[in-house]
């Protein structure tokens, strides 16, 4: 069930640990997501990993 389906966050300190977890969890519900980190790199590397469905 994709129940955040358009819908589009913006989760702080999104790239490791519960934020990251956070940003899997959501990216499967449907939302479209903007990763917000201090750390660049990790940011990325999760951005990457996720997946974006077409």
């Amino acid at each position: 069930m994709r129940r955040l389906q358009g819908k589009r966050i913006v989760p702080a300190a999104g790239a490791a640990g519960i934020g990251a977890t956070t940003a899997e969890r959501l990216t499967e519900e449907g939302a479209s997501l903007a990763i917000r980190d201090l750390h660049l790199y990790a940011a990325q590397t999760l951005t990457k990993g996720l997946d974006h469905p077409t």
